[in-house]
């Protein structure tokens, strides 16, 4: 079964395509729109066996498999102009296993406004035996005249409990299960990458680090260095600082229960005691400042600097 099965059967999404089927209402042209484009991709496979209106086990396997000859996915490779010419043509084939063909074309926001105008003459008036299923992460990208022919579908954001059971089901372990899952904005593949990310996990261990040790300005130096490096992921030194700082504040208002890092919650205590409650408050809205400076201030380190410091001054001031 496919990782995204359960999280895409539970989903509005997915009843919305099911009640279109049941009232006979199914569009011709559907867009899938999400950051993930590998959710896109299992979800429109799953439109796919809706569409085809075949339930046997022969073609379950072969659209899981990407074999089904009815079941034909372009864009995982740039899907190009000549590509759009060859779909015009094949549409026209008689489907080889039922009464239905379904197109599935991938990263639609990669596509050409050339191609895109080649694909736009097939989907305004396709035969009755064609579906097409277009995915994007970027709806903008798409020309105003093939989203007007498009049956859009925003597909659910993930919660963090449904990636956490993927995160596991795809063997990943705590703690990095739980703070990727928290870290990733809905977004399975996202939070996958960080959570098998060497290094994700080593910031996440810095960060802990710092928060545990960083006393007084002189200790800025050493933490600074650490989270300015090229290597680092800047954006997501703000949203696992921030979290980290959240599950302290958690800790520290009673609130234990709804701490995302359990496995380390012992460790997490005796850090919370190094700050006030008003202090982790004034952090976690240092962590949304920093994120914005991030995005619109070319000096990082000098963004970093202030945010160090200003997250020090708060823990000193709770020793006075």
């Amino acid at each position: 079964m496919n990782i995204y099965s359960l999280a895409i059967e539970n989903s509005n999404a997915y009843r919305l395509v099911l009640k279109d089927k049941k009232g006979g209402r199914l569009s011709h042209t559907y867009l899938l729109c999400s950051e993930d484009m590998d959710y896109i991709k299992a979800f429109a496979k799953k439109m796919a066996l809706i569409m085809l209106d075949k339930n046997d086990q022969h073609t379950l396997i072969t659209v899981e498999k990407d074999i089904h000859p009815d079941v034909l996915i372009y864009g995982e490779d740039k899907l190009s102009t000549k590509v759009a010419t060859d779909i015009a043509s094949d549409v026209y084939v008689r489907p080889l296993e039922g009464d239905y063909k379904v197109y599935i074309l991938l990263n639609m926001q990669d596509v050409n406004e050339e191609a895109q105008n080649k694909l736009l003459k097939t989907i305004e008036e396709p035969p009755a035996s064609a579906y097409f299923i277009l995915g994007t992460t970027k709806e903008k990208k798409l020309l105003q005249t093939v989203l007007s022919r498009s049956k859009k579908i925003e597909l659910d954001r993930l919660s963090q409990e449904t990636i956490a059971t993927m995160l596991e089901e795809a063997g990943v372990k705590e703690p990095e299960k739980s703070v990727s899952a928290a870290c990733a904005n809905g977004v399975f593949s996202v939070a996958y990458k960080m959570a098998t990310d060497k290094d994700f996990i080593k910031m996440y261990q810095n960060i802990i680090r710092c928060l545990a040790n960083m006393n007084s300005s002189r200790d800025i130096i050493e933490y600074s260095a650490m989270f300015s490096a090229k290597s680092f992921n800047k954006e997501e030194f703000a949203d696992l600082f921030m979290l980290l700082v959240r599950d302290l504040l958690m800790i520290k208002t009673g609130n234990e229960n709804l701490v995302y890092n359990k496995p380390r919650v012992d460790e997490l205590k005796v850090i919370a005691n190094g700050f006030s409650v008003a202090a982790l408050e004034k952090t976690i809205e240092y962590c949304l400042q920093l994120k914005e400076d991030l995005v619109y201030n070319t000096n990082m380190t000098a963004s970093i600097d202030e945010f160090l410091l200003k997250v020090v001054e708060g823990k000193v001031k709770c020793k006075k």
